[in-house]
């Protein structure tokens, strides 16, 4: 009559085998769990589901299906639901790139800049997207040069020559990918 079940007995005098969230479990009565819980028969009890594995019980599962512990930007929303997963701007600017940005998918452009008298440009764009996402980081750069004065105005650099020498040999390095 302790309440507990010794080696050798069926029940105690009590007759209740265990107790379940602090609730007697007598003899021939089950382990009814509601339907996010299941019952863990080891210890006993009813316990809840984490049928992702993060760690999250599933009735407080954020991203149900991925990692609620993945949030890059640290805003809340775990990077797999999350349209805007990483800071763009700061990802592309310790990239070396001078702009970043969110943009629609497939819509991201190479900086808007017009070179000054004898000068000539090149502009770059990188984008990062995500396969859950319709937003994409848009990373923008652009490098100006002088062009070597003549008498009369100066000699800017052809297209060809623009195009397949001096801007490839300055288009900084692609960011890391991100989450």
């Amino acid at each position: 009559g302790d309440g507990r079940i010794d080696d050798g007995e069926e029940c105690d005098a009590w007759r209740y085998r265990v107790t379940v969230g602090g609730n007697y479990l007598w003899e021939g009565q089950s382990i009814e769990c509601d339907d996010e819980y299941s019952c863990d028969w080891d210890n006993c009890e009813c316990v809840a589901s984490d049928s992702d594995g993060d760690g999250v019980i599933d009735p407080e599962d954020v991203c149900q299906g991925y990692d609620d512990n993945l949030d890059a930007d640290e805003d809340g929303v775990p990077d797999a639901c999350d349209d805007t997963p990483i800071d763009c701007g700061s990802h592309c600017v310790a990239a070396g790139w001078l702009t970043g940005g969110y943009v629609t998918e497939g819509s991201c452009t190479a900086p808007e800049v017009e070179p000054g008298n004898c000068q000539y440009v090149c502009r770059y764009y990188y984008s990062l997207g995500w396969s859950w996402s319709d937003m994409e980081c848009c990373c923008g750069y652009y490098m100006m040069g002088d062009c070597p004065p003549t008498d009369p105005g100066c000699e800017c650099p052809d297209t060809e020559t623009l195009r397949d020498v001096i801007c490839p040999e300055n288009k900084p390095s692609d960011p890391p990918t991100a989450p």
